[in-house]
């Protein structure tokens, strides 16, 4: 139904309500997105060096005035694509803040129901009708991207020859083309002519070298420029034998175990713990362990008879006594290995090393999945604050949990930024799978987590990149022992560190820690032995 000028003044007073201080800052940032969209022409300067292009077409709008009551004076036109009032936004974006805020205050006037519009103060909306305008819209247009392979030898391998890498980039954009590549290496820029380079990679020392790569296009930019760590290296000079690893996402599965987060190499020159090796399938996870808590529930859920063992098999609290580890010695094999496979499919989904899941179950609950807490779920004895660290450090997760609730919108501002009851539902829907079939996948995802996090935490305390200050073996063992006691108790030994320039070993980090922090000594050690 459409409304007189002087019906639609009358409306008008029910907006003014709103506090227009908090209006003006709203809009105040709206204005400078939404005023671009109607320019000639815009810079990529102004899109912070996004690529864009403006396309005009022309569309069917509604011609609506803002005029004065005084003297019928058009203040401003305004063009709405479909059949309605204005909105805020809409007559912000044609007429300005201040014609938006004589708007919003304009008073009811009855005056003009009896045909007295002059006696009114302030301004109404006429309505002239379809017509066709012309609307640029900006259109972000693709970057240019990159693939990187290594011919030669495959990364994670030695060669016996020089290892050889291949940078290709390439421009999305139809009619355009990389003009020339870039790659800098120990302070030196080689230019190749067009989309494409090929290098032999120099001999590195054990902790690798950093190459960085970006590209120039006929679209008259640049690209980002990447960096990706790098080891070539030949521990031997008399024998033709390098070890070859990259850190680059196109190569990510080959990556050591969140070596990709922490840009570091395991050693070549000495054995790394057999906790840190993936193994190559699940017969490499098998074990033979005896477990009398394990045992002592097993004989407590019927599911194996010790009845001729004194006590029925059990000690005082439940556990199995050797009669009765005796009793359920297959079934204790059986349980313990029965997760093989869904461990190793998680450790290779989030690189996570495979032994290090199973020594973290052995040790939280011996297989066992029922908790007896309602606070400690599942075989990882799963908590609300490791959710909660999962959700704040494992991005892909987070996003893919969050926008099965909520709108990707609404997910894009992070977990840290949402309010508390979101957060609260995203816990609780994480916690409810931590009951069901993904428990091992959750508990993968959580380690991972754990290793982002304990990285941050190492710039933020002593302040110099992991790569530069801590040994591979033991940014794991303190991204274990984080999952165990939680980031408070690690970054009070990481902030309580004596030397802000020494290398930062697991050792001497929970000497650091306090009370019951230093449980997680034992804990890790536990879980390293787990594989021996």
């Amino acid at each position: 139904m459409s409304l007189s000028a002087a019906e639609r003044n009358i409306t008008c007073g029910l907006r003014s309500s709103r506090s227009w201080a908090v209006l003006r800052i709203l809009l105040l940032f709206i204005l400078t997105s939404t005023w671009i969209l109607n320019t000639n022409t815009v810079s990529q300067a102004e899109y912070s060096g996004e690529r864009i292009s403006i396309v005009e077409s022309a569309v069917e709008a509604t011609h609506w005035q803002l005029v004065k009551w005084k003297n019928n004076e058009t203040v401003c036109n305004i063009f709405v694509q479909d059949h309605r009032l204005p909105n805020n936004l809409e007559i912000i974006n044609y007429c300005g803040i201040d014609v938006l805020q004589t708007w919003i205050n304009t008073p009811v006037c009855p005056q003009a129901l009896a045909g007295y519009g002059s006696q009114c103060t302030g301004l109404f909306q006429r309505n002239l009708g379809n017509t066709t305008i012309s609307v640029k819209k900006v259109k972000k247009l693709p970057t240019m991207s990159f693939a990187v392979s290594a011919p030669d030898c495959q990364p994670g391998n030695w060669c016996t020859w020089l290892p050889k890498l291949r940078i290709n980039a390439n421009e999305p954009v139809d009619g355009h083309k990389i003009t020339q590549l870039h790659l800098a290496l120990n302070g030196r820029e080689k230019i190749y002519s067009g989309a494409n380079s090929e290098l032999f990679l120099p001999l590195t020392g054990e902790n690798g070298n950093w190459i960085e790569y970006w590209a120039d296009s006929s679209f008259g930019d640049q690209s980002k420029h990447f960096r990706m760590k790098y080891r070539n290296f030949q521990p031997d000079p008399k024998a033709e034998k390098y070890r070859f690893d990259l850190l680059s996402q196109d190569w990510s599965k080959e990556a050591p175990s969140a070596s990709l987060i922490w840009n570091i190499f395991p050693p070549v020159t000495s054995e790394l713990p057999l906790a840190l090796e993936q193994p190559r399938s699940v017969s490499g996870l098998t074990t033979l362990r005896h477990y009398n808590y394990l045992a002592g529930h097993l004989i407590q859920s019927g599911q194996v008879n010790a009845g001729g063992c004194n006590g029925e098999g059990l000690l005082t609290g439940g556990v199995a006594n050797s009669c009765g580890m005796s009793a359920a010695y297959k079934e204790n094999v059986e349980w313990q290995n029965k997760y093989d496979s869904a461990i190793l499919a998680a450790a290779k989904k989030y690189n996570i090393p495979a032994r290090v899941i199973k020594g973290i179950i052995a040790q939280e609950t011996q297989f066992w999945p029922i908790s007896n807490s309602p606070y400690e779920l599942g075989l990882g004895k799963i908590t609300e604050n490791g959710v909660d660290m999962l959700l704040m450090w494992n991005s892909q997760y987070y996003l893919a949990t969050c926008t099965t609730v909520y709108s990707e919108v609404a997910c894009a501002v992070g977990y840290s930024s949402l309010a508390a009851y979101q957060q609260s539902v995203l816990r609780s829907t994480v916690l409810k799978k931590v009951q069901g079939n993904e428990q091992i996948d959750i508990l993968a995802a959580i380690l991972l987590a754990s290793a982002t996090q304990t990285n941050q935490m190492l710039l933020n305390t002593i302040q110099i990149e992991p790569e530069n200050s801590v040994s591979y073996e033991d940014m794991w063992r303190i991204t274990i022992g984080n999952y165990n006691v939680g980031s408070g108790c690690v970054s009070v030994g990481m902030r309580s560190f004596p030397s802000k320039g020494a290398m930062v070993t697991w050792d001497k980090l929970i000497e650091q820690m306090v009370g019951n922090c230093q449980n997680a000594k034992d804990y890790v050690e536990k879980v390293f032995e787990f594989s021996e």
